[in-house]
């Protein structure tokens, strides 16, 4: 059953503006760059982003993982409604917070961001050479999110009680895991939909413990193949990388929401996307293939997924139709440079995925 209405979804993340240019080789050389990689920024990188903006002809870009997400389940949602996605996270007060801002709402996200004096809005460079991206992140003021300032606030905390499906990535987990845990708990309680994304290797075995009080509110719990073997690892779970074994592991782990089944859904690169529940996998659903050719960028692939996902959940699609519209979605978007879209692809989206716009 179709749950859509304004504000019925609602994300907490890390906000960062993608300053995407192409650059230089030397470039790459002057700030200790390598193609294909992805680092946090050292004091060596601070000075790049200003340069990409002086130096090279360069577009800005809505970016953190959460954030692409929600773009993309608010793009497949429709014009019909309008904000159906509200999102949150943390900006500083410069031009950064306007821009990035003023991107969002031109893409029909309500976008209400808790702002600090103290940090600039994080930013993400992405450096093109060919058909490689180095990524820089700086997370700055994204890193500064507060739940009593903010989530807790009577006007934020109403949006929170007006949402009924509630979405973000394990990145947060390294700013604001009280704010996560308070989404998920509230979830719990009147019973609506709480989703989490494993996200990174990283974060299933360095944040294991706020991620472990999490897992009994998550209804939908995302990953692919690599995270869901390191969450494994940390969380004691079936030794080894057998997918399946993994996925029916997490499926049957504590649950505090009596009401929902949870259902675990681990994509694999190519192979199959697998869907888990109560102990068993229920669905397995093929990659369409795509030429070396036609992909142009990886990096927001899984971001995509989970966008086209729950935005099938929010229509009441079936299960099968919320993962290939994810596909579909995911498709698109390794076509693009980064988490973009055009509005009037919507439909052709909707088509490669079955669905009848």
């Amino acid at each position: 059953m179709s749950i859509l209405s304004e504000g019925c979804i609602f994300a907490l993340g890390n906000p960062l503006l993608d300053i995407s240019a192409e650059v230089t080789p030397e470039f790459l050389e002057k700030y200790g760059l390598k193609p294909n990689n992805a680092i946090l920024a050292g004091e060596q990188q601070l000075p790049m982003y200003q340069e990409m903006v002086d130096k090279f002809e360069h577009i800005f870009i809505p970016g953190g993982a959460t954030l692409n997400s929600i773009r993309y389940c608010e793009w497949l949602i429709g014009d019909k409604y309008p904000e159906a996605c509200t999102f949150v996270g943390c900006v500083g007060t410069d031009a950064y917070a306007s821009t990035l801002k003023d991107l969002c709402v031109n893409d029909g996200v309500n976008v209400q961001f808790y702002q600090v004096d103290t940090h600039p809005t994080g930013t993400c460079a992405v450096c093109i050479t060919g058909h490689d991206r180095s990524l820089v992140a700086n997370l700055a003021a994204a890193d500064c999110y507060n739940k009593d300032a903010h989530l807790k606030s009577d006007k934020i905390w109403s949006l929170v009680e007006k949402a009924k499906i509630f979405y973000s990535a394990g990145f947060p987990l390294t700013v604001t895991p009280d704010g996560m845990l308070a989404l998920a708990e509230h979830a719990c309680v009147t019973d609506k939909i709480y989703c989490l994304n494993l996200s990174a290797e990283f974060i299933c075995q360095f944040f294991q413990e706020p991620m472990s009080k999490l897992l009994p509110y998550t209804d939908y719990l995302f990953g692919n193949e690599t995270e869901a073997a390191k969450f494994s690892e940390a969380n004691g779970g079936p030794k080894g990388k057998d997918t399946h074994e993994i996925a029916k592991w997490a499926s049957s782990l504590p649950k505090s929401n009596k009401n929902r089944n949870r259902f675990v859904v681990f994509t694999q690169g190519l192979d199959p996307v697998i869907v888990a529940s109560n102990g068993e996998v229920i669905l397995e659903v093929e990659v369409a293939k795509l030429s070396k050719e036609r992909i142009v960028d990886t990096n927001s692939a899984g971001d995509s997924f989970v966008g086209g996902f729950i935005a099938g959940l929010a229509q009441g699609f079936e299960l099968s139709q919320c993962v290939k519209l994810g596909q579909a979605a995911s498709k698109y978007c390794i076509q693009k440079p980064g988490s973009v879209f055009e509005k009037q692809d919507r439909c052709s989206i909707l088509s490669d995925a079955g669905i009848s716009a």
